[in-house]
């Protein structure tokens, strides 16, 4: 996602690892999707769910949303997701492709009765409407077709990005057909070929607003003066 949004961005997160300044919103998103997970997995019911009973979480700053307007875990409570236990719950996966491979967990699969599958991520922040963040449902859904989560395919699959953090719950759906999963790979593959070769050029966008390195970003400073 850093690099389908700004592929400088990415350079000096992951080729100069520089330094990034934690976020409490990447630690409000990492505590949501534990009671989640938690959640789904029958371990501790929803409401009996809070920060006391989970392992120290210290943020990597990852997660650049605005603060959330409500409680995301009592939005999700009163979402179409909190009867419905998912077939997959925080499953790994490792995507192969030419140029190179890629490595993710998926928060949720939910399965329907006719074997239709529906790959979920929850996010704990509001809608954002991002061309960039569709890299994250296009490699999932490969993962899948290509049988990197399980030998068992779906008769049919959509992917879904579900928002918890805004007034109401909101989402976004798409249905994966044959079109859409060959533009998904030959994205997710030039992405990877960029990531190792370049070129790592600034794509000056409304996210520069929450970029640990906009001081050093003459192009986003510009843009956000005209945004």
């Amino acid at each position: 996602m850093a690099l389908a949004e700004c592929p400088l961005k990415f350079k000096w997160i992951h080729h100069d690892r520089l330094p990034r300044r934690p976020r409490s919103s990447a630690l409000r998103g990492t505590e949501f999707h534990r009671k989640v997970e938690l959640h789904n997995l029958g371990v501790v019911a929803l409401d009996d769910a809070t920060v006391d009973g989970y392992d120290a979480i210290r943020s990597d700053g990852s997660d650049e949303e605005a603060p959330a307007a409500s409680d995301p875990w009592q939005t999700f409570n009163h979402s179409r997701f909190v009867n419905v236990h998912p077939r997959f719950v925080e499953v790994p996966f490792v995507l192969d492709l030419e140029t190179g491979s890629s490595r993710g967990k998926i928060d949720a699969i939910y399965v329907g009765g006719d074997d239709d599958w529906e790959i979920v991520d929850y996010k704990s922040g509001s809608r954002r409407d991002d061309d960039a963040r569709n890299v994250q449902l296009q490699a999932y859904a490969l993962a899948v077709n290509d049988g990197a989560v399980s030998k068992d395919m779906p008769e049919s699959m959509a992917v879904t990005f579900a928002y918890f953090g805004g007034d109401t719950y909101d989402e976004t759906t798409a249905q994966v057909n044959d079109e859409w999963l060959s533009d998904a790979r030959t994205n997710i593959s030039d992405l990877l070929d960029l990531a190792q070769a370049g070129p790592f050029d600034p794509h000056p966008s409304p996210a520069c607003r929450y970029c640990d390195f906009l001081h050093h970003r003459a192009p986003g400073q510009s843009f956000l003066t005209t945004f």
